[in-house]
């Protein structure tokens, strides 16, 4: 198993899929799920992605607080940094949807 998979498969998390984008830049989204598990974070699921500079990317991750919430600010600099961003969120939207299963009563 890749370094990354084991990174990705840990609090119960069984499901991972994984995409790799060659432009002038090359990225790789990885997306992992428990799926639903009908609750809050204390009893749901669990979710994670990221996002690997495979070669060229120019992107910064910035962790801040704004009027007291926590904001997560990709930063990417380029045309083909924007082409392959574009195709990795689609890509997670996706494989999210897929990975997650039924969803539940709560949410229809």
């Amino acid at each position: 198993m890749d370094s990354f998979a084991k990174h990705f498969l840990v609090d119960g998390i069984d499901r991972m899929a994984l995409y790799e984008i060659e432009d002038q830049n090359s990225l790789r989204v990885i997306v992992a799920t428990t799926g639903y598990r009908g609750g809050d974070t204390g009893h749901g699921g669990r979710t994670r992605i990221a996002f690997d500079d495979l070669g060229g990317t120019d992107m910064e991750c910035v962790v801040s607080q704004v009027d007291g919430n926590q904001r997560i600010e990709i930063r990417l600099g380029g045309d083909a940094e924007l082409e392959t961003f574009i195709k990795a969120l689609r890509f997670a939207a996706d494989a999210l949807d897929s990975l997650a299963g039924p969803k539940p009563a709560h949410f229809e």
